[in-house]
């Protein structure tokens, strides 16, 4: 839920949607049916969370190491799970791929934003 009502709104300020346009519950949808996105999108979050605790609050080099874990076993999962179906080449699998690689570009960017302890 950070992701969609956190972090998606900062990677994609200009996209305002009403509820009667069915809002981002297309976007819950797609994260829930798409493997690498979901777990690119948790990565993305659980980075965005660690800057934010970090901006409010002192957390414990044992709370940061838990989110770092958890942050790279998402990209692990992302990433493989990416390549294994570029590798199968299904043309039905194109857009989906290609979600889950422009989070991955967002989690990149997102990157430099961290503070060091």
């Amino acid at each position: 839920m950070h992701f969609l009502d956190g972090v998606f709104v900062l990677q994609w300020p200009m996209y305002k949607s009403t509820v009667i346009q069915g809002g981002r519950g297309w976007l819950l949808s797609t994260l829930l049916r798409i493997g690498p996105f979901y777990h690119a999108a948790l990565a993305t979050s659980l980075h965005h969370q660690q800057i934010l605790m970090s901006e409010s609050t002192n957390p414990s080099q044992s709370c940061k190491a838990t989110a770092l874990v958890k942050q790279g076993q998402h990209l692990e999962v992302s990433i493989k799970s990416v390549t294994k179906h570029a590798q199968s080449a299904h043309l039905e699998l194109g857009l989906d791929i290609m979600m889950a690689v422009i989070q991955l570009v967002f989690f990149e960017v997102l990157l430099p934003c961290r503070l060091v302890a």
